[in-house]
């Protein structure tokens, strides 16, 4: 009976950790001005992100697609990705939603109870009292960092599985997941230890290279600093098998990659990564000051002039710890800096912290490691969310220490009101108005690729100019952001095939990059005999705006185009009666 009332009571207030993250998200990100059949966000790797969230509830797979890269088949083998623990929820809530759009509006606020739940679970575990699990579970749930990545760095949002993966660490360094006991009295973890290690390992590889691989770095840190005190080769290899399993289960993740190139060639053209591991890297002034637009103004214009004055300022403006974090973060680097005597668990927290610092931050061993040829990790700014749970965790242990001291009236009414000050200060002044604007746009693009799909024969091949190459393609001549736009046209239809998406460096790619550098008689006579019945044309992509070209498409075709986005932007030829004139047919 007791141990059913226990169960009651765990459960009741995870629900109430689940039930307070949701709470918070309506008046965080302004929920009500949002409409979640409108992305949050339309621009940038955002539109890219839908078409595979498109492709993977129309297909079940993000790696092929036939309704883009056409006159082939659009191929993403050789554009890995890990992160098939999240492809898996957003694959599960497209079943019901079937919208991108709305797919991934929610999978993004389910990363909100899913972090806070697990943060609260593991701060649990590693001894915190319920009340002080579930003030630093909603401080970690809210960082800014989860606000600003928003939909836009979706995959890097979904840090929820981080805590999962600070948990394994500190296990390690606590010498509790010794399958090679390193004292003679030591006993190995249990089968079910053992089991809840290699679930914890997979799960953390299968959310995100980044993430996984930050992992691996704090676990090779805690072997070292094993071996050092223990003086013994064993922390090693127990370190070894948590990572093992880590690069295990992202090298099957990635292994259609390695199949592919088997079969049709390298191709190193497909991806090309820069080798400067210091522009996005972490900075501890970024970790430390207030939030970008906080909601006392002479904070945010604190952070205002230092983003506009200082160097390196990019993605890692979004790595603010708050109030809480930042304390939490400055008691560790004063126990490691300074030599304090404190516990041991204070010691190999501060230590292990403060590892991360050394490595992540600019002209750090990350950058060290770029230059020598791992380019494939590059923003190591993005540890700050293990930096920021670490910190919490110590804060969390400096109110255990104390509350001793204090009546539960007292430790409850401070640990509130530490609660509503981090929040406060966490998350920042919000403008829904940017909703409206998105909408506006996304109704926009979705009434233009309408008309189009109207006057083109069904299934028709579009083929879109100018040409860009895919992915991760520099911005063109005058457009704010031309890397993805292209997928605008797919997204919003539903029996049109297009050509952008082609891998970069493969047959059809070079056929598209090709033909489009074809003056304007041979352009059109290449892609109408390749089946091709629309030509889309975007005229932000050229100097003039593509007035010169236009003139002569439709001097060629005999008519202007059919459709003209709202915005004058994005118009629309149809080349069916042309395709049939060039190919002799009545």
């Amino acid at each position: 009976m007791a141990l059913l009332k226990k169960n009651i009571l765990n459960f009741l207030y995870y629900l109430l950790v689940v039930a307070g993250s949701v709470a918070m998200l309506v008046p965080a990100l302004k929920l009500r001005a949002a409409d979640l059949r409108v992305p949050f966000q339309y621009e940038f790797d955002v539109v890219w992100l839908l078409t595979a969230i498109k492709g993977v509830l129309a297909h079940g797979t993000f790696l092929t697609d036939p309704n883009c890269g056409l006159p082939g088949v659009m191929q993403l083998y050789e554009y890995p990705s890990s992160d098939y623990l999240h492809w898996a929820l957003i694959r599960l809530i497209g079943l019901w939603a079937h919208s991108p759009a709305l797919t991934m509006n929610l999978f993004y606020l389910l990363t909100f109870p899913l972090t806070a739940l697990l943060a609260v679970i593991v701060f649990r575990k590693l001894g915190l009292s319920a009340l002080t699990a579930f003030v630093l579970g909603l401080l970690y749930t809210f960082l800014p960092y989860h606000i600003f990545r928003n939909v836009g760095h979706l995959f890097l949002s979904t840090y929820y599985m981080v805590p999962c993966g600070m948990l394994l660490v500190i296990r390690m360094l606590q010498g509790r997941l010794d399958y090679w006991p390193v004292e003679p009295a030591g006993t190995p973890p249990s089968t079910r230890t053992t089991w809840l290690m290699v679930v914890l390992a997979v799960l953390v590889a299968a959310s995100g290279a980044y993430y996984g691989f930050f992992t691996c770095l704090l676990l090779g840190v805690v072997a070292v600093l094993r071996m050092v005190r223990l003086r013994q080769v064993r922390p090693l290899f127990n370190a070894a098998i948590p990572v093992a399993l880590m690069l295990l289960t992202v090298g099957v993740s990635i292994s259609p990659m390695f199949w592919y190139q088997h079969k049709y060639g390298k191709n190193p053209a497909a991806v090309i990564r820069g080798r400067n591991g210091e522009t996005y890297g972490l900075k501890i002034t970024q970790l430390l000051i207030p939030v970008t637009n906080h909601r006392i103004h002479a904070l945010a214009a604190l952070k205002d002039v230092y983003n506009q004055k200082a160097p390196l300022v990019n993605e890692n403006s979004s790595a603010t710890l708050g109030i809480v974090g930042s304390i939490g973060f400055l008691v560790l680097l004063g126990i490691a800096l300074f030599a304090l005597r404190v516990s041991p668990a204070f010691t190999d927290l501060a230590l292990l912290n403060l590892s991360a610092v050394l490595f992540t931050t600019i002209g750090g061993l990350g950058a060290v490691l770029t230059l020598i040829g791992f380019t494939w990790i590059r923003s190591y700014n993005r540890i700050s969310v293990f930096i920021s749970f670490m910190s919490l965790l110590a804060v969390g242990m400096l109110i255990e220490q104390w509350r001793v001291r204090w009546s539960p009236a007292v430790t409850a009414v401070l640990l509130i009101g530490l609660l509503c000050i981090g929040l406060l200060d966490e998350i920042p002044r919000f403008d829904p108005t940017g909703y409206a604007v998105t909408k506006a746009e996304f109704q926009r693009d979705r009434d233009f690729v309408t008309r189009a799909e109207a006057g083109l024969p069904a299934k028709a091949m579009v083929f879109q100019l100018p040409y860009i190459p895919f992915p991760e393609n520099p911005k063109p001549v005058n457009h704010i952001d031309y890397a993805y736009d292209h997928f605008r046209g797919y997204l919003h239809s539903r029996q049109l095939r297009w050509s952008f998406g082609a891998m970069r460096g493969r047959p059809v790619d070079l056929w598209q990059q090709q033909v489009s550098a074809l003056p304007t008689p041979q352009l059109l006579t290449e892609v109408t005999r390749a089946g091709f019945d629309g030509l889309y044309l975007n005229r932000d992509g050229y100097a003039d705006g593509g007035k010169q070209l236009e003139r002569e498409i439709t001097g060629i075709l005999g008519h202007p185009a059919f459709a003209v986005s709202a915005d004058g932007k994005l118009v629309m030829y149809r080349m069916t009666e042309y395709r049939l004139k060039t190919a002799g047919l009545p």
